[in-house]
């Protein structure tokens, strides 16, 4: 566990270190870092040293990249970042409304709402249209609800002409 904390330690509390992982998502060389981060290069270097040496990008030739274990652990932190900004983001709204109704499988999903917007409004069952158009606009729907609407048909049909995938879930636990 030591050597997790000393990765998230290293992530969490130097964000440099964070954008480089982010930079080889393509392989780059030490002008293309510093470039990138807008930092020169020798303030760059002891960052990827410290990366090589907790297994996180691996240097070939002249260039680095990503090692499997640091695409890993950049795929997961990021999206633990985005789950913490969705978080911060939506606090208010997570204090006003009972979220327990919402199915654990789409709670531990919440970072998906990463760049969402949240809509508030007198009538939760009525369908507004910038709704739909947000939706229409999406490539993928993923969620749940608890009441019919005169539109998802429509909505559905949309999406099966673009050849999205739509599978329905039904709730097997009912609570009383």
């Amino acid at each position: 566990m030591e050597k997790g904390l000393e990765v998230l330690k290293t992530l969490a509390f130097t964000p440099s270190k964070l954008r480089i992982l982010e930079s080889l998502k393509t392989r780059r060389d030490l002008s293309e870092i510093s470039e990138s981060l807008g930092k020169a290069k020798q303030t760059v270097v002891p960052h990827l040293r410290t990366l090589i040496d907790l297994g996180l990008i691996e240097k070939d030739g002249e260039k680095y990249k990503l090692s499997k274990m640091g695409e890993i652990i950049y795929r997961k932190f990021s999206e633990d970042v985005r789950f913490f900004d969705v978080i911060g983001n939506l606090k208010e709204f997570l204090k006003e409304h009972d979220v327990s109704p919402i199915p654990d499988s789409l709670l531990n999903k919440i970072h998906m709402l990463y760049g969402g917007e949240v809509f508030i409004k007198d009538n939760p069952y009525e369908f507004h249209q910038e709704w739909l158009n947000i939706l229409l606009k999406s490539s993928w729907i993923y969620g749940l609800a608890s009441i019919y609407h005169k539109e998802f048909p429509k909505l559905f049909s949309f999406h099966t002409q673009l050849k999205s995938s739509i599978v329905p879930r039904s709730l097997s636990r009912r609570t009383p």
